[in-house]
């Protein structure tokens, strides 16, 4: 045997058999045939399952065959190979087998094919508010590294990232991935929602002003509707009730009321928020009163104008009034002022009010009488017969006029205010009026018909409008 041959050993070999002396010979042609080139297996692994598993051998003779096998009975007669969406069983060794003139060569490649992590599963601080601090987490997976993205550009290369000062720009779904041996995982994700930050306003019922001693309502209205907050109420700063409303009656004067109020399920910690506060008002009952007074003080004389005055005490800005002559109301008259001029004498002027201070008690008040004192009747004669009908009328009626040295007659007609609601000057024909006067739309009442002449005379006559 020859060992370690190479193809310079080619050639004829010749045996020789000596046997007693006898020689007998015979020629053997050796062929030694050149081995192919040696060759090297290599891969792309480790690659991620799905991924496209790669094989490779470098060249080897011209004129060689290439035989690959592996694991999973796979095979090919290819220089390089590859396996589609590789899965964990592709993993292990491949052998190549390169064949020239029925001469081998063999190398041999590990290959790896690694699995894809799961997709990590995300939670985080639910619930949320506004302002505060949001902590993600994924599920723990051996060897991973992590990589996030989420709204307003979020980032970030760890396990369990945090997001401070979250607003409402920061909500939205947030994504995860875990990479292994290069491998990476599907997304994991989660939608974070987040809410107002919780807050309490307080409404008064009645408002802010009262009487002593009246009750009142306090109501707190959170923004988080169908959350569970609790409230506490104060009074000056004093713990007085729980609930979201808050009654009492014994308030005085300047207390401050405020709510503080703890919401314990729309955000990530217990929050408290204290209310806007009210300050009272609180107003004593006081009784109105009210005094007249007459100007001029001195008896009357007939039709001159007298003006009543009243004072109130503890009736408010704006009191009503009702000024009375004889105890019935007079038409029209509800001002602070009243004057006349169709008085009589011992006619009896009050006048009564309604408060309109906030907490009257009781809420009217009748004024001191002031009793009219009147020197007399001081028409003076010389006009003629005088004669008005009918009377009474309803704003329509007649004066006529007898027996005048005037040439002409100045009518006035005068309510029971001073006021003139009709005035004339008539021409006398032979010494004679005649003359149909209409007050429109008069009210009824009593009205006074002022007669003087040219030479100063005057009368008057009482009639009424009904």
């Amino acid at each position: 045997a020859i060992s370690n041959t190479t193809t310079a050993m080619s050639g004829d070999y010749i045996v020789t058999i000596d046997s007693n002396g006898c020689l007998n010979k015979d020629t053997v042609t050796v062929l030694i045939k050149p081995l192919p080139t040696p060759v090297t297996a290599s891969s792309n692994t480790p690659v991620c399952a799905g991924d496209t598993l790669k094989v490779f051998s470098t060249a080897s003779s011209t004129g060689a065959t290439y035989t690959w096998i592996g694991p999973g009975s796979y095979s090919a007669n290819t220089q390089n190979s590859s396996r589609a969406n590789a899965a964990s069983n592709m993993t292990g060794w491949y052998k190549i087998t390169v064949t020239l003139n029925g001469c081998t060569t063999l190398d041999s490649t590990y290959a790896t094919v690694t699995a894809i992590p799961s997709a990590p599963s995300i939670t985080f601080n639910n619930p949320l508010c506004t302002g505060e601090t949001l902590h993600l987490q994924a599920s723990s997976v051996s060897g991973a590294t992590y990589s996030w993205t989420g709204p307003g550009s979020f980032t970030a290369a760890v396990q369990n990232p945090d997001r401070n000062a979250m607003q409402f720009g920061d909500t939205g779904t947030y994504k995860a991935t875990a990479t292994v041996n290069g491998c990476v995982s599907p997304e994991g994700s989660i939608t974070v929602h987040i809410n107002p930050v919780p807050f309490v306003v307080i409404l008064a019922n009645p408002a802010d002003s009262i009487c002593q001693g009246d009750p009142v309502v306090f109501t707190a209205l959170p923004n988080n509707y169908g959350g569970t907050p609790n409230y506490q109420w104060k009074v000056n700063a004093q713990s007085k009730g729980t609930g979201s409303t808050f009654n009492t009656s014994t308030l005085n004067n300047g207390d401050v009321i405020l709510c503080e109020m703890t919401e314990h399920t729309k955000c990530s910690a217990p929050y408290k928020d204290e209310s806007n506060d009210i300050t009272m008002t609180v107003l004593p009952w006081l009784a109105p009163s009210v005094t007249i007074s007459a100007n001029p003080t001195h008896p009357l004389d007939e039709y001159e104008y007298v003006t009543f005055t009243a004072v109130t005490t503890n009736a408010g800005n704006n009191p009503q009034y009702q000024w009375k002559r004889n105890g019935k109301d007079v038409l029209g008259a509800k001002s602070y002022k009243w004057s006349a001029n169709t008085l009589s004498d011992n006619d009896s002027i009050s006048v009564e009010i309604i408060s309109d201070y906030k907490c009257p008690q009781p809420t009217n008040a009748v004024s001191n009488y002031v009793r009219v004192k009147m020197t007399g009747v001081k028409d003076i004669a010389g006009i003629g017969n005088v004669v008005l009908y009918p009377n009474p009328n309803n704003g329509k009626f007649v004066i006529e006029i007898n027996g005048l040295t005037s040439r002409s007659i100045d009518i006035e007609v005068v309510n029971t205010l001073g006021q003139v609601v009709y005035m004339d000057n008539v021409q006398a024909v032979n010494g004679t009026i005649h003359q149909e006067a209409d007050l429109h739309n008069a009210v009824p009442g009593v009205y006074l018909l002022r007669l003087k002449d040219d030479n100063g005379y005057m009368t008057t006559i009482r009639f009424r409008v009904e």
